[in-house]
């Protein structure tokens, strides 16, 4: 209903201001007639995008996301292996079952300060190989569920398989893939999985995919006609367009068009009570 209120007024303000042809006599009418310009204008971009972006979240909610049925046994498993898993790091922070082609691993992710240690020694004795290494991958690895032994699946790898299963791609149309550790850009907060890892697709659609490799889930599908609707959002709503000026420089001036639209509802009150007056005088 707020979405709706605020296109009516913004579309009935413009409306009267084009219908409006004689200049009005009173300095208050013509204040009004101005600033309600204005912030007709903005209303009708603030609310135009909030509300594609409401119909589109909306809908897209009603989807469950789509999670990879684990489809192993647990029979060839004993006993949890905390002593081999310790091995890896002495401070874990998130250890799952997965399964792929028929077999079981351990995915073991570790705290991140402590990743980011080993990485730094790592690159301290190792210069030379560093390099080929993917923002936070190190974070993450596998260990054979059987057999304890550590595993070169690769969670990118893991991803992959995930988003194919899912999704019916064929793997011969994947470009590429990078970690997400945090919510940035096309992948906000409201995809709620953290973190995931991106596979781009070469297709009519540039699909992206984020997979949630912990809990084999598909966080977020991303096409063409998203991104676009995306932008409308994050320009026309949240006024990206000004970030080059710094947040409380952008957040000072959306404040101030939101003390226009108090103002000229004010002295549009101011209108109407006057209005009142003048015809209960005749």
């Amino acid at each position: 209903m707020l979405i709706l209120s605020a296109l009516f007024a913004a579309i009935s303000g413009l409306v009267t201001f084009v219908k409006t042809t004689t200049r009005p006599a009173l300095k208050v009418n013509r204040w009004h007639r101005w600033s309600g310009l204005v912030v007709a204008l903005v209303l009708l971009m603030f609310a135009s995008s909030g509300g594609l972006h409401l119909v589109k979240m909306s809908i897209k909610d009603l989807d469950k996301p789509m999670r990879m049925e684990p489809g192993f046994s647990l029979a060839g498993l004993s006993v949890f292996p905390s002593h081999q898993i310790r091995q890896f790091s002495p401070v874990i922070k998130d250890v799952s079952l997965s399964g792929l082609d028929n077999e079981l691993f351990y995915r073991v992710e570790r705290a991140k300060d402590v990743a980011a240690g080993s990485a730094h020694d790592h690159h301290q004795h190792h210069s030379d190989t560093s390099h080929d290494q993917k923002p936070d991958s190190h974070t993450v690895q596998y260990m054979d569920a059987v057999t304890g032994k550590l595993s070169t699946l690769t969670d990118h790898e893991r991803a992959k398989h995930i988003a194919l299963e899912l999704s019916g791609f064929q793997r011969d149309v994947i470009k590429e893939t990078r970690n997400i550790p945090h919510f940035d850009g096309e992948y906000g907060f409201v995809n709620k999985f953290l973190p995931v890892v991106r596979i781009d697709f070469d297709t009519e659609s540039n699909d992206s995919i984020y997979i949630h490799t912990a809990s084999a889930t598909l966080a977020s599908h991303i096409t063409t006609t998203d991104r676009l609707e995306g932008w409308i959002f994050a320009y026309l709503h949240k006024w990206h367009f000004m970030e080059s000026l710094g947040h409380d420089i952008r957040d000072s001036i959306m404040a101030l068009f939101a003390f226009m639209i108090s103002i000229t509802t004010l002295l549009g009150m101011i209108l109407f009570a006057r209005r009142i007056s003048w015809s209960r005088q005749t």
